[in-house]
């Protein structure tokens, strides 16, 4: 399926563009849930950083996935640039993760995939 969306200025003048990602991870969660897999966490505050969603594998294993989205045609998302690189250890443990911190887990708990 393809969608075609162009963007669009709120009334603040800002682009939709920035809320790509918040729609790529609530169609990863419909997707994860549809395969079985049981999502116990998802980032729903707009602003916050950290792991985007958390979810149990099939054998009871966390996994925590960051998920990149976008609108533009050819475009591939990265990583977000930032002080710690996004999915590391360091960042994982990070206290500015409030999905890991929420459910006390650690770099050491999870899998991690993007």
């Amino acid at each position: 399926m393809t969608l075609k969306c162009r963007p669009t200025r709120s009334s603040s003048g800002s682009s939709a563009w920035g809320w790509s990602g918040q729609v790529a991870e609530s169609v990863a969660e419909l997707l994860l849930a549809e395969a079985g897999l049981n999502v116990f966490w998802h980032i729903t505050t707009e602003g916050v950083h950290g792991v985007d969603l958390l979810f149990l594998g099939p054998d009871e294993s966390v996994l925590a996935l960051e998920v990149k989205g976008s609108f533009r045609v050819g475009a591939i998302p990265s990583l977000t640039p930032s002080r710690l690189r996004q999915m590391s250890r360091e960042w994982l443990n990070s206290s500015d993760n409030p999905g890991m911190a929420e459910w006390g887990l650690e770099a050491e708990d999870l899998y991690a995939g993007v």
